[in-house]
């Protein structure tokens, strides 16, 4: 029997980011319930109930930035910023049957051409190679002195090169 082929990259054209809109929370909730995906982020998942009360919160809050991941016309996740200047976060979640395809570097490369505030730091667990690689090759440095036993955090201080993904909706902060 021979391996399955790995999954191929999307077209860089076709990784978009958009406004969230009421209809994508609920794959949003199946990606964070997903238990693998949970395994690796290093995140618990939320209940129905919190799930929904914490993106109302997350959507309502003025000074955050949030977008939906899409790879062609296909909804595939999520990626935020949210927090005070000095302390400003960002966090994407990719549900995992599009892993492996560029979509995250891409969408995560797009979102900072249109989140222009620095510093950005993202917090990622330490077994999560793969979004390690991700935040370094978005221009993040591990900032050793930050880490923890469970988490490693990446910091993100100059400007970054424009993407080349689109934003098809960068306005309405």
């Amino acid at each position: 029997m021979s391996a399955m082929p790995s999954p191929r990259p999307v077209p860089e054209r076709d990784v978009l980011l958009r406004v969230v809109v009421d209809g994508d929370l609920e794959l949003f909730f199946e990606h964070q319930a997903d238990p693998i995906a949970c395994g690796v982020a290093g995140f618990e998942s939320r209940a129905r109930d919190a799930f929904f009360a914490h993106w109302a919160k997350v959507r309502a809050n003025p000074d955050g930035l949030v977008r939906a991941v899409l790879a062609g016309d296909e909804l595939v996740g999520n990626v935020v910023s949210w927090g005070p200047e000095d302390e400003r976060l960002v966090g994407y979640w990719i549900g995992r049957e599009h892993w492996n395809r560029s979509i995250a570097t891409r969408a995560l490369a797009a979102f900072l051409a249109i989140e222009t505030r620095r510093p950005l730091f993202a917090h990622v667990a330490r077994a999560n190679v793969a979004s390690q690689r991700v935040l370094a090759k978005c221009g993040f440095v591990e900032q050793r002195g930050e880490a923890s036993a469970e988490e490693l955090v990446y910091r993100l201080d100059g400007p970054h090169e424009p993407a080349r993904a689109t934003d098809a909706l960068a306005v309405g902060r």
